[in-house]
């Protein structure tokens, strides 16, 4: 399984070009991306990662249910309860960032918003208030296993 390259197409659903700002003067997603880095560069932005998963293998293929947690960093603040009108909009939005394209691609077969939570969301030793979904993902691959 390439992870990398699944999160990559992840993250590309949540770039400013597949998922626009909701409508009130609201800044576009800056960046996201499935490499996160020690710091959050410019708000709002996504960051992409593998949760959990499992595979089944067998006939020539092995597939996998997996977890893949989508956190979009709103603000940097001590308290997110200030935010909450505009995490209601950004959250219509991103729910649905998935939507037109399910199949991401490559190995991807289906990739739908399974859960999400607002509220404050940590990173780096600072508060953001935020957004985290849950997008399940199903993979799936040719898969022959080799002896040694």
């Amino acid at each position: 399984m390439d992870f990398a390259a699944q999160g990559a197409a992840l993250a590309l659903r949540f770039t400013a070009a597949n998922c626009p700002a909701p409508a009130g003067g609201y800044q576009a997603i800056r960046y996201a991306t499935n490499f996160p880095a020690a710091a959050i560069g410019p708000l709002p932005c996504v960051l992409v990662t593998p949760d959990e998963g499992e595979f089944m293998t067998g006939n020539g293929t092995r597939a996998a249910n997996e977890s893949w947690k989508v956190t979009f960093y709103f603000a940097e603040t001590g308290s997110p309860e200030k935010d909450y009108k505009a995490l209601q909009l950004w959250l219509s939005v991103l729910v649905d960032a998935t939507k037109a394209a399910v199949q991401l691609g490559g190995i991807v077969a289906r990739a739908v918003v399974g859960r999400y939570r607002l509220g404050a969301m940590p990173y780096g030793g600072k508060q953001y208030s935020g957004i985290e979904l849950t997008v399940n993902v199903e993979a799936v691959e040719s898969w022959a296993p080799t002896g040694s």
